[in-house]
């Protein structure tokens, strides 16, 4: 449950975003931390999530007891953990440069007894700012955010648009989503109600693209290696 009680500064923007990994919404205190929590929610190395998670308890150098929340809490699935072993669950702290820069001296002691207690649990510690979180690859997760299977909802021909989506990809390897779309059929509606569900083969990892670079029509696609296990699985 969250613990940090929320109030307006010149580094804060409230706000609520839909967590589809735990709890349905997270609060979030800044702009930064929403987008930090989207690229979670979109990563499928991530199992669950949770901001604001608990209070950590350390000893100032005057005696006194003092207490600090992080922003996240991350844990991965084992699968992800597999691939790449350093993938510990893992304390998020989202701040801007000019913030730490601002309060260092007041956040630096709250780091280092974040860290000593990650080291204690296992976990991680990072520090995470908007050089690592505005990048393309967020311009690219919010725009195919909205095409995840929950918020397209049931739809009694996906099937068949997904399996002509994949069959043209395996035929042709590789090309562009104009190109995929092209192949199918010149008629522009059936382009135009078959291109949700492209994006939505990129949500599940079925096809594949860059999401490093800007995205556009002309970006290459591809089936992915468990597009084209679905795909046979489809034909059966």
């Amino acid at each position: 449950m969250a613990v940090r009680k929320i109030g307006p500064s010149s580094y804060t923007n409230t706000g609520y975003i839909p967590n589809s990994k735990g709890v349905r919404v997270q609060r979030t205190e800044s702009m930064l931390e929403q987008q930090f929590l989207s690229l979670l929610d979109f990563d499928n190395r991530v199992r669950g999530y949770q901001a604001q998670p608990f209070k950590i308890r350390w000893r100032a150098p005057n005696g006194r007891w003092r207490e600090f929340t992080p922003d996240v809490i991350v844990s991965y699935t084992a699968d992800a953990q597999a691939e790449e072993p350093w993938l510990k669950p893992t304390v998020y702290e989202v701040k801007t440069r000019v913030e730490l820069a601002a309060k260092w001296a007041d956040l630096r002691p709250k780091f280092q007894a974040a860290m000593r207690w990650a080291r204690d649990y296992g976990c991680r510690f990072k520090i995470i700012t908007e050089t690592e979180i505005r990048t393309p690859y967020l311009v690219n997760v919010e725009h195919f955010m909205h095409y995840r299977s929950f918020r397209l909802g049931e739809q009694p021909e996906a099937g068949r648009m997904q399996r002509l989506l994949l069959e043209a990809l395996y035929e042709g390897k590789k090309g562009t989503s104009r190109e995929v779309l092209t192949y199918i059929t010149s008629d522009k509606m059936e382009q135009a109600r078959l291109t949700p569900w492209l994006w939505n083969l990129v949500t599940l990892e079925l096809v594949g693209t860059d999401l490093t670079q800007p995205f556009n029509m002309s970006s290459p696609i591809w089936i992915t290696d468990r597009g084209v296990i679905t795909l046979g699985v489809m034909k059966q």
